[in-house]
């Protein structure tokens, strides 16, 4: 749950964007190659910084989602503590800290390979919908 929403933006797909196939060239895959990279070793990174602000706040990452679920679904009461409760509020801040600056990085690696956020999300698209363009990335990944 923790590391989902700085992915969110990045891997949401809206249908109304798939790009037809033909136009992802090879340049533009390499490009996405190139910045999808990057934004895993920052979605990495974001990752241990959110566990980190959870630990200082003296909570695990399974206990703050049982936490968060139980919020989440009113039928389930949650039996949090009030110090917890209060670790969560505090965590819960910096954790959109976290996101925020993530979500900066993410976009200005992903610009600086020469693609825009919508062009990037439009690729993701074309190579889930696209086997030829899954097998072109998967070769890009590999070299």
């Amino acid at each position: 749950t923790v590391v989902v929403t700085i992915i969110f933006f990045f891997f949401s797909i809206l249908s109304a964007q798939i790009a037809n196939n033909s136009n992802v060239s090879d340049k533009e895959i390499e490009q996405f190659v190139n910045a999808y990279e990057m934004v895993q070793v920052v979605a990495e990174n974001s990752q241990q910084e959110m566990v980190k602000a959870l630990e200082d706040e003296g909570l695990s990452v399974p206990r703050y989602n049982e936490i968060m679920q139980a919020f989440q679904n009113p039928q389930v009461e949650h039996n949090a503590t009030s110090e917890e409760l209060s670790s969560i509020d505090t965590a819960n801040k910096e954790l959109e800290k976290i996101e925020a600056k993530t979500n900066k990085i993410m976009e200005e690696t992903i610009e600086e390979e020469g693609l825009t956020i919508n062009r990037y999300q439009e690729i993701i698209a074309a190579i889930q919908e696209s086997q030829e363009l899954q097998l072109k990335f998967q070769e890009h990944m590999n070299n």
